[in-house]
């Protein structure tokens, strides 16, 4: 598992910006302190509130739209103290690397990092829940708009063999920042 650091410093980079703006869009998590449903709330813990909308419960909160129980276990595994932004997300990059998408998404492969989450995200185009999903088409171009303001075009010079892609070997990333060619050594 990386470790708190690299996950922190994971979120800088632009194609896990754009992916977790993609993902926030998706979801409606319009801000850090958005509740399933549309409302908001204050403070910086998960409000662990079960809102009905829309014909279903939930106590999804926050930009990424955690469940009370997912973002418990997330707090525990990485020993965050609230539910501010950057724990949030620190904590989607988690998920992806829980669900062994993250060499996919540090490559440059949001599509294929979406293939590989099941119902992690209920609205991503590839979800498994049955519930409304965004379009691939509308997805997809969210994301290569927002990774461009970024800046940012990945490529992977190697992916991990293993078939969940879950990182468990080297992985070498060519990350191109305006111009200039920037090459990361991801180990777990």
């Amino acid at each position: 598992m990386p470790s708190l650091r690299e996950y922190q410093s994971y979120v800088s980079l632009p194609q896990v910006r754009a992916a977790l703006d993609t993902i926030a869009w998706a979801e409606g998590g319009k801000s850090y302190n958005t509740l399933f449903g549309g409302g908001t709330f204050l403070g910086n813990q998960h409000p662990n509130r079960a809102i009905t909308a829309g014909g279903y419960t939930s106590t999804a909160a926050g930009r990424y739209q955690f469940l009370s129980s997912t973002w418990g276990d997330i707090r525990q595994a990485l020993g965050l103290s609230d539910f501010g932004p950057a724990s949030q997300d620190v904590g989607a990059v988690y998920l992806i690397w829980e669900r062994g998408q993250l060499g996919k998404l540090l490559a440059g492969d949001f599509e294929g990092m979406m293939r590989g989450l099941g119902c992690l995200w209920a609205a991503l185009p590839y979800a498994t829940c049955g519930q409304t999903r965004r379009g691939l088409s509308e997805t997809m171009s969210r994301y290569r708009s927002l990774l461009a303001s970024y800046g940012g075009v990945a490529t992977s010079a190697t992916l991990p063999s293993s078939p969940a892609n879950s990182m468990s070997k080297s992985t070498v990333l060519a990350l191109t920042l305006a111009g200039v060619a920037v090459l990361y050594l991801v180990t777990e």
